[in-house]
């Protein structure tokens, strides 16, 4: 089992080191147990893409029906802060644009200092929160439990796989199970409530302010998200084409994701 899903041999060393350190601070200055009673304001964190915020969205109905009079916060880049504005379930969010995953056209330098300026606001206002619990959700670097662990969350939940375990007051190593994405997030949720493992599915009671159409949130519909960051990802415009023929056979509502003017 691969303790970092790195592929890149000198920031696996340099990960490798730092959480050595971390390891060596933590045993120095353990916490004190930490209790469950009383906890009202949570935070969960994916600054990844848009792709992997809608898929983070799918533990939101569980949290709220666990901790119904909790108050909920979000962390996530800016420009995938469009899938928790004004969601119902969402109290509050912050956005870190990371330089690593950073897409837009700035130069390396630029994106850096964005980080920075980003990454102060955003911890100056989670601190101002006082969350109670934390659950970084993304399991690549880089993660976001650095700043957890800076804003003083007396219970952050993660990934040890992207570096930064140490910082977890409840670490999870990521074990390949060759399963959905929200399939690993149970185990997440399993340290707070009683969950059945299964696959959680996104939740977006969405309405888009351009066109003005909104997702059901009582019937089945299919969402087709056929872009991505990546060339080497995406899939010819025939093979989508073939298959959404198949999918509107179903007589299921299906809708289109997309941003800019190349994916329209």
């Amino acid at each position: 089992m691969k303790k970092y899903l790195l592929q890149n041999k000198k920031a696996l060393f340099v990960l490798t080191l730092i959480d050595f350190f971390l390891s060596v601070y933590v045993k120095l200055f353990s916490p004190k147990k930490i209790s469950l009673e009383g906890k009202k304001k949570i935070l969960l964190s994916n600054i990844a893409h848009i792709g992997d915020v809608v898929i983070a969205t799918s533990v939101l109905p569980h949290i709220k029906k666990a901790f119904p009079d909790s108050k909920i916060g979000f962390l996530v880049a800016s420009a995938s802060a469009c899938v928790v504005q004004n969601h119902p379930l969402v109290d509050g969010i912050h956005t870190i644009d990371h330089w690593k995953i950073n897409r837009s056209p700035l130069p390396l330098w630029k994106k850096f200092f964005l980080y920075l300026k980003t990454r102060n606001k955003a911890l100056t206002e989670i601190r101002k929160e006082k969350y109670d619990i934390a659950i970084d959700l993304y399991y690549y670097f880089p993660n976001t439990i650095d700043i957890l662990w800076r804003a003083k969350i007396p219970m952050r939940i993660g990934f040890t796989s992207g570096g930064f375990g140490p910082l977890l007051t409840h670490p999870l190593d990521w074990k390949n199970r060759r399963e959905y994405v929200s399939s690993y997030y149970v185990d997440l949720l399993q340290i707070l409530f009683p969950i059945e493992k299964q696959t959680l599915v996104p939740f977006l009671p969405f309405r888009n302010p351009v066109t003005n159409i909104s997702l059901p949130t009582d019937k089945n519909y299919i969402v087709i998200h056929p872009s991505s960051g990546f060339s080497l990802r995406m899939w010819p415009e025939e093979k989508w084409k073939a298959l959404i023929q198949k999918l509107s056979q179903k007589n299921i509502p299906i809708y289109f994701t997309g941003k800019g003017q190349k994916e329209r």
